[in-house]
């Protein structure tokens, strides 16, 4: 069997686990600033002359070597506001309730333009739906259904009012919109000048201990919790060198700290300015930020895995690392703008080296965690999204995904896309499409993949460079069918385009093309259970002696149940190519 069928048959079986064998999971979502996709995780094909990026980071490698790496995962838009507005609320940013007032006052009835300094997350109550902060989004969400939740790092989606900010009011700005708790909390962007205002100094250790203390206290009050936890390291708008050489983990945006943070993993038993110097020497001579940055990320990542381990919750706890967008074509429509990488660590229930080829999007985050945390349409706190589970997602269904910047839109299918320019004037893709020599036409076709049906990656070239003019109906309609729904004015509709969006592929035949043998390293192990072992059966799947035996899966159709965790692990250990 092909390593693509055999990619393809895993992703159709990777989510059929019932929750009623799972105890509810904690949650960490963490999202750092501007991190660079590195060339070990499958990046998008580069365009000429670009910096490829290689480093060595073994805590972030672990999430995504033991976990599920989304190798096709898009933000709905690449740039940092916009790509945090959808990872919360698991809505498009064009959604945004501050964002929708602004168009509407600007005379943007039909087409919302869609930038950073509108994508809030704030009420609203001049437009329909508009309860962004206090209603729709995953943290209100899960502290409706018990879970402690927690927000550290930067924010970003309130709007910049520098003459009235204060960390206080800040803060408790974030706690109105569903969080217990919010520490070490940056409202925007840094700058060198380290002035007071919300941008002071990267500073991960106050970060990482502010989010240590949290999940501390939330397992004290046997609360399963939710942590959102976003580094500000590596964003480029503050050096990374000067915090780490010339600044101290004591000062802090909420004021001076009293003593060090004291982290097991970074800090203990050396202090914070020798740990730096660690980081430092790590570089191997280097002082840019995304080195540097990338360093001090992992190291956080490390941390929170160690603090996990030692409270015997790291098997229990879904820890999701994504990046907010890519940075070679950012605040562009483009893949290396869209693209991002994507691992979920959850080893209680998803076997390690697992690879999901299918598409996934940042708006998927919130209905995902919500249905494997078994908060469902009927649980309090519940709210229309536009994503979907990738629990359901499988079953079945070849999807589609929306990209939006300002009045700009792209539509994605399996290996098509189609990008529409709306106003070549006001168009970062545009203009940084003519800079690197991309397709700039409207509209503008790409084909994604090679003649296999595989996603271009490097060293092909980028699609945008090898313009494709294959039209294709559906992604038009579809795009007609998201402006539509997403109209600044007027109601918003969910789901209205899934029948665009979400097309039933039709079912396999109840043989699939047969394994390859069984290594001898595992016969007779658990994953390969002696021929005489009791038959493992599942409503979705049934696995007996002989069709294991005989390289044959056979998947019944018309029945339901649920299939038992063995037989989840075995088949996608047989089938997904993982033995």
């Amino acid at each position: 069997m092909s390593a693509s069928i055999r990619s393809r048959i895993a992703s159709r079986l990777l989510f059929l686990l019932p929750l009623s064998v799972m105890a509810r999971p904690n949650i960490i979502v963490m999202q750092p600033d501007d991190f660079e996709f590195l060339s070990e995780w499958t990046p998008p094909a580069h365009r000429p002359g670009v910096d490829v990026w290689s480093m060595d980071l073994p805590n972030i490698d672990r999430l995504r070597t033991n976990g599920i790496h989304m190798k096709r995962a898009y933000t709905t838009s690449p740039s940092c506001g916009n790509s945090r507005y959808s990872t919360m609320t698991g809505r498009y940013p064009s959604r945004s309730s501050y964002s929708r007032e602004i168009n509407i006052g600007r005379g943007n009835e039909e087409l919302g333009f869609v930038t950073i300094p509108t994508t809030k997350l704030v009420d609203v109550d001049s437009v329909n739906d508009g309860k962004d902060c206090s209603k729709s989004n995953m943290a209100v969400l899960f502290q409706s259904n018990g879970y402690a939740t927690g927000m550290f790092g930067k924010w970003h989606l309130f709007p910049d009012n520098p003459a009235t900010y204060s960390y206080e009011s800040h803060r408790n700005g974030i706690l109105k919109c569903g969080f217990d708790t919010a520490e070490a909390v940056y409202w925007h962007n840094l700058n060198d000048s380290w002035t007071n205002g919300g941008e002071f100094s990267h500073n991960t250790e106050y970060m990482t201990k502010m989010a240590l203390d949290f999940m501390e206290k939330a397992i004290d009050n046997e609360q399963q919790f939710f942590m959102y936890f976003n580094p500000t390291a590596p964003h480029g708008s503050g050096s990374v060198w000067e915090a780490l050489t010339n600044l101290s983990c004591l000062d802090t945006p909420a004021g001076r700290l009293s003593e060090e943070p004291i982290i097991p993993g970074m800090t203990e038993g050396i202090g914070c300015e020798a740990y730096r110097q660690t980081v430092i020497a790590r570089a191997n001579g280097t002082t840019t930020n995304p080195v540097l940055g990338s360093i001090w990320v992992d190291d956080a990542v490390g941390a929170l895995l160690l603090f996990l381990e030692s409270r015997n919750i790291v098997n229990s706890t879904i820890f999701l690392f994504q990046e907010d967008h890519g940075q070679e074509s950012k605040f562009s429509l483009y893949e290396g703008g869209v693209r991002i990488p994507q691992f979920v660590h959850y080893p209680d229930e998803f076997p390690a080296g697992l690879v999901y080829s299918e598409i996934v999007s940042t708006i998927d985050v919130a209905p995902t965690l919500a249905d494997l945390a078994g908060i469902t349409a009927n649980s309090p706190g519940w709210y229309e999204m536009d994503g979907k589970s990738w629990r359901s997602l499988p079953h079945g269904f070849d999807r589609c995904l929306m990209i939006e910047l300002d009045y700009d839109r792209s539509v994605i299918c399996a290996c098509r896309k189609l990008l529409e320019i709306a106003s070549f004037e006001r168009s970062n893709t545009y203009t940084l499409g003519q800079t690197y020599g991309f397709e700039t036409g409207s509209p503008a076709w790409f084909d994604l993949c090679d003649a296999n049906g595989s996603y271009l990656t490097p060293p092909n070239l980028s699609p945008e460079q090898t313009f494709a003019n294959i039209t294709d109906s559906r992604l038009t309609d579809i795009l007609t069918c998201h402006i539509a729904s997403t109209r600044p004015v007027g109601d918003q509709l969910y789901g209205a385009c899934d029948s665009l969006t979400m097309k039933e592929i039709p079912p396999p035949t109840t043989e699939l093309p047969t394994l390859p043998p069984t290594p001898p390293s595992i016969n007779n192990s658990t994953l390969n259970p002696p021929q005489s072992s009791t038959v493992v059966t599942g409503g979705f799947v049934s696995l007996q002696d002989d069709a294991l035996s005989s390289g044959t899966l056979v998947i019944p159709s018309g029945k339901t149940g649920w299939v038992f965790k063995t037989t989840l692990i075995l088949l996608l250990f047989r089938v997904g190519g993982l033995c």
